[in-house]
């Protein structure tokens, strides 16, 4: 009798509609939510605590109309400017517009290099004339990179490219909140409930981390397969518009009202009740976000069986005769196990012999070459004048990378010594891909077990991939080394005389596994390096430089210790190196400057250097 009936509560009209709340010119003060005195008295607006049991609330599968959650939603503003499907910026192939972000429009697109989809955001072209714009831009996309969150979709990389500034991102196929109100589609409690929950986390990621970012919109908020909620990246070194956490949380409110599903159940009683709350129009008001999650948690649905007490005797009957069943069933299965196990151990015993007896690959050795004191012609001509140094004869590979994750594990309270006093806290070291996940094996089975990776040959002789900056350098000093300078990396790479690639001054581009043999997504060129991606670090016998270092030209990039600031990226970042096997062949003298230390890419690896001549074992737990 205490509870009030969802026709009581504050009804979505009354609140500030989201496009008053996120759009970013416009701040939404708290004033213009609605105020205490147009909703129902707090005394009798009831806590969600104080609704009925959780095990009533409604189940995902009252889900909106299908139109609403269709992939891929395109803008529904009538943007002239957009640009056209097959457009090319960059490395990306422009598919359609799906939305609109706080400094421009932002795409789905091709990043033909990796044959993703990525989300491209982009600056409005009439801002891209505007330096401090594009400082802008371009700033929140590195800060965006450094966010780690599971909910949070990643940031790839950022750049310019038919004069338009870009960072791509992680895609998912769905929609976005803001598409469903402008198709007037709704969500279920549940989904409502799950979208609450999840931004809440997020924002609370953010505000712990001392991160600045983003006021939450609509268009920030998508929802995936089986309606699960994810958060596009709010971070910003300079945002457009900010909030404190009781603002933000009156935006979500408004945002999760607008799509709410309108029904008469319990459920949606209970998420009324918790949206008054945030909107502080309800006792007691949520002002942050683990209020916000801790009211959350009481509203999950908990499945109890609360009709168990009405079964009659024809069903109990029923169960029992299943039961014994059941014991017969378990006495016939003990007998099928034992002979399940032994076919089981014969199957094992020939994996075994295809994968690790049959499939054995041998280790490459990577010795060390010394470079000579003495001059060098450095870019376009300078002289310059190095003391001898020790370099790596070839690209760090997977096997050798392995042993070093192989010591993390076994040492991790010892690991600290190695790392660099930048490096942002929890990073693991374990390269992006590197793992197993959801059923598909990541690049290090691939290379062990399968042989392959992503359907092209691959094996542990091939350099290790995704490896950032920090993870780079946490290897070299465990190995008792450091990454070259970009003069060292050079001088190894042309010689004395200056040579343009590693053989001489001539491009040929089948002495280097460049994009010549690469797949374009449907079929293989004809070959000319003979490796459609990857190769073994000692296979391309031709990219060898005059002291014999092999792969500058082509396989994968390489970190350097040099830092610069580059013409567009802002904070200082490291110089890297070298040709790739997805880009055409390069001169030895150009320079590539990526977003952040943390950055990994598929192509991009690196090498080591020493000032001392090698010693047999130069780290604790290393192989000879």
């Amino acid at each position: 009798s205490v509870v009030a009936t969802p026709s009581v509560v504050a009804t979505p009209n009354v609140v500030a509609t989201p496009s008053v709340v996120a759009t970013p010119n416009v701040v939404a003060t708290p004033s213009v939510v609605a105020t205490p005195s147009v909703v129902a008295t707090p005394s009798v607006v009831a806590t969600p605590s104080v609704v009925a049991t959780p095990n009533v609330v409604a189940t995902p599968s009252v889900v909106a109309a299908p139109k609403a959650l269709s992939p891929n939603h395109p803008s529904s503003d009538t943007d002239a400017a957009a640009l056209p499907a097959g457009s090319v910026i960059g490395n990306y192939t422009i598919e359609e517009k799906i939305g609109q972000g706080t400094a421009g429009p932002i795409y789905r697109a091709v990043q033909q290099s990796m044959s993703r989809a990525v989300e491209l955001h982009t600056l409005d072209k009439e801002q891209s004339h505007r330096p401090e714009a594009i400082q802008r831009f371009l700033g929140n996309a590195s800060r965006k990179a450094n966010v780690r969150h599971p909910y949070i979709l990643a940031v790839y990389e950022a750049g310019e490219g038919e004069g338009i500034y870009y960072y791509a991102g992680e895609f998912i196929e769905g929609t976005s909140l803001e598409h469903l109100r402008l198709d007037e589609a709704k969500i279920d409690s549940q989904t409502a409930l799950n979208v609450i929950k999840i931004s809440a986390e997020v924002l609370k990621h953010f505000d712990e981390g001392k991160i600045r970012h983003e006021m939450i919109r609509g268009e920030s908020i998508l929802l995936g397969k089986n309606n699960r909620p994810r958060i596009r990246n709010l971070a910003a070194n300079e945002p457009f518009q900010q909030a404190e956490p009781p603002e933000q949380i009156q935006a979500l409110a408004g945002i999760v009202e607008q799509v709410l599903k309108p029904d008469q159940s319990t459920a949606r009683a209970n998420i009324q009740g918790l949206l008054a709350q945030m909107h502080g129009t309800a006792q007691p008001p949520l002002t942050t976000w683990d209020e916000v999650l801790a009211l959350v948690k009481t509203l999950e649905p908990k499945i109890v069986p609360a009709d168990a007490y009405k079964l009659n005797a024809q069903d109990r009957a029923a169960i029992m005769a299943v039961e014994e069943a059941k014991k017969r069933q378990r006495r016939s299965i003990i007998y099928s196990t034992i002979t399940s196990l032994l076919v089981l151990t014969v199957l094992l015993g020939a994996v075994y012999w295809f994968f690790f007896v049959n499939g054995y690959t041998k280790v490459v050795v990577n010795n060390s070459v010394e470079i000579p004191a003495g001059e060098f012609t450095y870019q376009s001509g300078e002289k310059v004048t190095l003391p001898t140094f020790w370099i790596d004869e070839y690209e760090v590979t997977i096997a050798q990378y392995a042993e070093f994750l192989d010591w993390i594990k076994k040492n991790p309270d010892k690991v600290a010594q190695y790392e660099h006093p930048d490096q942002p806290k929890g990073l693991s070291h374990i390269p992006g891909e590197w793992a197993d996940k959801d059923g598909n094996p990541g690049f290090y089975s691939g290379a062990t077990h399968w042989k392959q990776y992503k359907s092209v040959p691959y094996n542990i002789n091939d350099p290790v991939i995704y490896v950032d900056w920090y993870s780079a350098y946490a290897y070299a000093k465990w190995k008792g080394r450091r990454l070259p300078t970009e003069q060292e990396w050079e001088k190894a790479a042309r010689g004395s005389n200056g040579f343009i690639y590693p053989w001489g001054n001539e491009p040929v581009a089948k002495n280097a596994n460049t994009d010549a043999d690469l797949s374009n997504g449907k079929n293989l060129r004809p070959p000319v390096d003979g490796y459609p991606q990857w190769s073994p670090v000692d296979a391309m016998k031709k990219d060898k430089s005059p002291y014999g270092v092999y792969d500058m030209a082509g396989n994968v990039a390489e970190w350097t210790a040099t830092m610069d600031k580059g013409e567009k990226f802002g904070p200082e970042v490291p110089v890297i190196r070298g040709g790739q096997y997805y880009h055409a062949l390069k001169p030895l003298t150009e320079r590539t400057l990526k977003l952040s230390r943390l950055n990994s890419d598929p192509g991009l690896g690196f090498r080591t250097v020493s000032d001392t001549p090698p010693k047999a074992e130069t780290q604790p737990g290393a192989t000879k």
